[in-house]
């Protein structure tokens, strides 16, 4: 078969073209400004290529990476007086060939090594570029090494993995005398500079930067750690790393106990960490940097670029909590942090005022993520791709501690730190002493953390690494650390865990979706059997993964799947259906009856009495529960940004209605929020042509929630219905009971200054872009409203008023109190049932 012609294109002319740079390109454009001439921030590919190796195939496949990533042709100027992104339409990036298989008698591993260290050290130009490069060792006939470097302004950790699978693509393509089947991007990474630069702006930034303020008020300019020298005025970022061995019966344990204690496994290995930097610096106010993928925008996932961004966890350490309590502490501090992570860190900085220094890192000095070793074996065509490890020489902090899963399955604490300041015997140490209090918190998690003594370990972790001579230690850079770490405290988020026998249990049925979909887990995952209903990342699973197995799974599909479905559909059954182009039933889509013969009600709102609803409608009539908050959890728990916008929810909800129903007529309902939302998905489907058969809102005024926020999503169930009810014996009784210090402390959050939870962010975003919608939408068509007879106490509003500006208005009064109208009460369900039915046999034509 003919090798693609690249050589009879016409002449093409170079074209630049300006544009404005990211938040984070910033950043390391004035770093280089400051200090020139540094390979700090270089980020190195490196492969073992073991096969006959197609040079040209291997050249173009490199061209091909650059021709479609603009961020692989970018330069960096200046235009008026700022920096700006220089994109040229054409790049060369030629592969160097350096051959040594000819030196004989010379130790040619050692020389290969040598030249490696010596390409990564090499600095770039930013100004005149090209800020990749690459080289090809040749040690034999079949045995190559493979560097390509590039610079953090256009790369990450991320971007590196995605290097590798598209270098795999493309080769395996033109060694086999074929075109490469890579579909084109959605975006360049321009075009997320630009947006980025508008929503600098935004109110939801605005929010984000509030909590840093409040988060990191006060904090400690420098950690306490203590240091072998003292720190230069100009440092040279010179350093290296130490790797201890961490015994996999260990961290079984401590999986285990993470899921026992509803954490993940990262948020209980970052909290004994703080535990250790208190012990060794006597300090009680913690704070770490822990790297985030930054890719929140879909569209994102598949491009080479800057993303990575950093979040700060700050913990206090104050009165000697006892251990389990500093986990709790952890758990809250990293999903308040990942709630707010759009936010550049830069931004942060300038924002709290920081004091900045040219000879440590403001705010954080500490890096602290877990992750899995991103490259594994792999084939390139008829070659066998394997990691070639390059020691670091540099480190950008003055420590950067990494969790990794490594090669085969064992874990790695790798600990790389700055030379300035440390010693090796120091790290060496405190590696030693971190595995110890690893071992120590099985037994002792209920102790005060003064009385944890990690070196009354009865067996350390060092002494179970002194035997592993044979095991490949892997090494990471702290930019490819950036790519997953973040991405990790989502993706190990512990729901009811099912023990290790369901990954062995016989399963039977399977269709060849499901059997293709295992062999590509077993693959990614390197674990034998996987059931069907066995979850991607308690499994092992990571971000990094994600991206390998999304991708096996579009090129064995021929889909387009983001990386985020994973987040989803965790598992080979969900993923299966997806495929099939079935409904999959999450949390924020719920069939709650999906067999009735009648058209099915889609109904929005966050509460559960939609399931006494649903029951008494009947099992011929289909319903769904949109819930508003659960899709803004899932994709912050995805590491995605929030819906802002009641548009953009309501058109979220609207491609999954026309997935289970295409065609109108179509029956919504609301209370709450959702019922602004199912407002404005019914306003949507009508601009798509559908027909809308009825809009029922349940009890909710036209702002979709009360001038104040509604006292029920504080109180107990129990307690608002005693209220309401103005029995005040009952909710007296239901206080003295169990509820008194729950419903102090809700108070006390409401009437004073603090931090807000995860779920008080959601439901803020929720009620702001409810408020942003406004009352003057207009609607085609009539409205009915269900108004609670029995009003709320502290409430004198009535919730019809401003419904009948956006269309015909009917009200029906029905039994029952606002959030309990579907609880018991069988005449409100009846009235509701009556109106559902009466609109169907007017719209659906008759038998």
């Amino acid at each position: 078969m003919p090798r693609p012609n690249r050589t009879s294109s016409p002449i093409q002319h170079q074209i630049e073209q300006f544009f404005p740079v990211s938040l984070n390109q910033q950043t390391l454009w004035i770093v280089d400004r400051l200090q020139p001439g540094t390979a700090t921030y270089n980020i190195t590919v490196s492969l073992r290529l073991t096969g006959k190796l197609d040079f040209q195939a291997l050249e173009l496949s490199l061209q091909a990476i650059v021709h479609r990533h603009g961020s692989l042709r970018t330069t960096f100027g200046v235009r008026d007086g700022a920096p700006v992104q220089i994109v040229k339409s054409m790049c060369a990036v030629s592969l160097q060939l350096r051959d040594i298989s000819t030196f004989s008698g010379a130790d040619l591993e050692g020389l290969a090594y040598s030249l490696a260290r010596e390409e990564t050290q090499k600095p770039f130009d930013l100004a005149n570029g090209p800020l990749i490069r690459a080289v090809l060792v040749r040690l034999g006939p079949e045995s190559h090494i493979l560097l390509c470097i590039m610079h953090h302004i256009v790369s990450d950790g991320w971007s590196a993995e995605l290097f590798i699978s598209e270098l795999a693509e493309h080769y395996s393509a033109f060694s086999a005398g074929r075109e490469s089947c890579l579909k084109s991007l959605p975006i360049q990474y321009t075009d997320f500079a630009i947006l980025q630069r508008h929503l600098v702006s935004d109110e939801h930034f605005k929010q984000q930067l509030a909590f840093w303020r409040r988060t990191l008020r006060g904090a400690p300019t420098l950690h306490s750690l203590p240091c072998d020298r003292m720190r230069p005025e100009q440092p040279t970022y010179t350093g290296a790393s130490e790797t201890l061995h961490l015994d996999n019966d260990l961290v079984v344990d401590l999986q285990r106990f993470a899921r026992h204690q509803r954490v993940t496994f990262f948020m209980l290995l970052t909290a004994t960490f703080q535990v250790l930097l208190s012990k060794y610096g006597k300090q009680q106010d913690i704070l770490v940097g822990i790297p985030v993928s930054g890719r929140s925008i879909a569209e994102t996932e598949s491009l080479i670029g800057l993303f990575v961004n950093t979040i700060v966890l700050r913990s206090s350490l104050v009165g000697n909590p006892k251990f389990i309590d500093v986990v709790g502490r952890v758990r809250e501090g990293l999903l308040d942090a990942m709630s707010h992570q759009d936010i550049p860190f830069d931004l942060v900085v300038d924002e709290i005022g920081a004091r900045r220094s040219l000879n440590y890192n403001p705010i954080f000095q500490i890096m602290f993520a877990t992750f899995r070793a991103a490259i594994q074996s792999r084939e390139f065509g008829r070659l066998t791709a394997r990691p070639y490890i390059i020691e670091s020489t540099t480190s950008r902090f003055d420590l950067s501690v990494n969790i990794i899963e490594g090669f085969n399955g064992t874990w790695w604490v790798q600990a790389e730190y700055s030379t300035e300041l440390f010693d090796r015997a120091r790290i060496t140490s405190m590696l030693e002493a971190y595995g110890m209090l690893l071992r120590s918190i099985l037994t002792n998690y209920d102790q005060r953390i003064s009385n944890l003594h990690p070196l009354h370990s009865i067996k350390t972790s060092a002494s179970n690494a002194a035997g592993q001579t044979d095991v490949m230690v892997p090494q990471v850079s702290t930019a490819n650390s950036g790519a997953s770490g973040g991405a990790v405290v989502g993706a190990t988020w512990d729901n009811q865990v099912a023990g290790s026998a369901a990954r062995t249990r016989a399963t039977f049925r399977f269709d060849s979706i499901e059997c293709k979909l295992i062999d590509i887990w077993q693959k990614v995952l390197k674990i034998s059997p996987i059931g069907l209903d066995d979850d991607f990342f308690e499994l092992g699973g990571n971000s990094l993964l994600a991206i390998a197995l999304v991708g096996e799974v579009n090129r064995s599909f021929d889909k387009r799947l983001p990386v985020s479905a994973l987040f989803r559909d965790t598992t080979i059954c969900s993923m299966a259906k997806r495929l099939r182009g079935e409904q999959v039933g999450k949390s924020s889509f719920v069939p709650l009856a999906e067999a009735g013969t009648h058209p099915p009600l889609f109904a929005a709102g966050s509460g559960r009495e939609y399931r006494d609803l649903s029951r008494a409608l009947g099992s011929d009539q289909a319903f769904y529960q949109i819930n508003v908050y659960a899709v803004q959890e899932e994709r912050l728990i995805a590491g995605r940004s929030l819906l802002t916008t009641v548009q953009d929810i309501a058109g979220h909800f609207v491609d999954q209605i026309l997935a289970v129903q295409p065609c109108g007529p179509y029956f919504l309902a609301g209370t709450c929020e959702g019922g602004i939302v199912a407002l404005e998905i019914a306003r949507q489907l009508q601009r798509h042509g559908h027909r809308i058969g009825t809009l029922m809102q349940f009890d909710t005024p036209v702002r979709g929630y009360f001038s104040r926020v509604p006292l029920h999503k504080y109180l107990p169930r129990a307690l608002h219905r005693a209220l309401y009810q103005t029995d005040l014996s009952a909710a007296a009784t239901v206080i003295r009971q169990k509820f008194f210090r729950l419903v102090r402390s809700k108070f006390s959050r409401l009437s004073t200054a603090h931090t807000m939870s995860t779920e008080e962010y959601i439901w803020k975003v929720i009620w702001d872009a409810v408020r942003a919608y406004g009352t003057d939408k207009t609607f085609d068509g009539a409205i009915t409203l269900f108004r609670a007879e029995q009003p709320l106490l502290w409430y004198a509003e009535d919730v019809a008023v401003g419904w009948d500006r956006l269309g015909p208005l009917t009200i029906y009064d029905v039994p029952g109190v606002h959030g309990e109208l579907f609880f018991t009460d069988s005449t409100t369900h009846t009235i509701i049932r009556r109106v559902l039915k009466d609109a169907q046999r007017q719209l659906l034509p008759k038998a």
